[in-house]
C-alpha cells in the first residue's frame, strides 16, 4: 500500500511538471491592401503553438509558401518578435469591433520607432487582426472573407 502511494504521488508531481503545450489550427482570409481595395484575397491556415511563456504563430499560405508569416509572442514580456523586430505595446486604448467582440486587441509598435513600420493590432488568442506598413501593403486578416469589414479595421487602426 505505502508503495502505490508512492507511485501516483510521483506520477502526479511528474505531469504536474510537464509544460502544458497546446497546438490549434484556424482558417484566416488576408485581405492586402495596396490602395482602398483589398486585393488579392489569401486563405491561409493558422497555426497557434501555445508554450508556457512562448506562443507562435504561424500563418501558412494555401498556394504560395513565399507568403508564409511567422512570429512569436512572449507572454513574460507581452512582446512580439516579427521580422527579426521586436514590437512592444503602443500604449493606444484596446481596439475593439463589434464585428469581433469576443476579441479586445491590443496595439503594437516597432520599439525602434522606425518611420517605416506601421501598427500591429493584436490579441494572443486570435492572432493579429491588422499589420499597418507604410511603404508597403497593409493587412486585416479575418476568419472568413468580408471586405466591407476589412476596410473598416484598416481606417478603424489608422485613427
Amino acid at each position: 500500500m505505502k508503495n502505490t502511494i508512492y507511485i501516483l504521488l510521483s506520477f502526479v508531481l511528474i505531469n504536474c511538471s510537464k509544460p502544458k503545450n497546446k497546438t490549434s489550427i484556424e482558417s484566416r482570409t488576408v485581405h492586402a491592401f495596396y490602395t482602398d481595395k483589398a486585393k488579392p484575397i489569401m486563405n491561409c491556415e493558422l497555426i497557434i503553438k501555445e508554450g508556457d511563456s512562448i506562443t507562435t504563430y504561424n500563418y501558412r499560405h494555401s498556394i504560395n509558401e513565399e507568403k508564409n508569416l511567422e512570429f512569436s509572442f512572449n507572454k513574460n514580456s507581452n512582446r512580439i518578435l516579427m521580422f527579426g523586430s521586436e514590437r512592444i505595446l503602443s500604449g493606444n486604448p484596446v481596439y475593439i469591433n463589434k464585428n469581433l467582440q469576443d476579441y479586445e486587441f491590443n496595439t503594437y509598435r516597432s520599439r525602434e520607432l522606425r518611420p517605416d513600420e506601421g501598427y500591429l493590432l493584436f490579441n494572443p488568442e486570435y492572432g493579429f487582426l491588422s499589420i499597418q506598413n507604410v511603404l508597403a501593403p497593409s493587412f486585416v486578416c479575418l476568419p472568413t472573407e468580408n471586405n466591407s469589414l476589412a476596410k473598416e479595421i484598416l481606417y478603424d487602426s489608422r485613427k
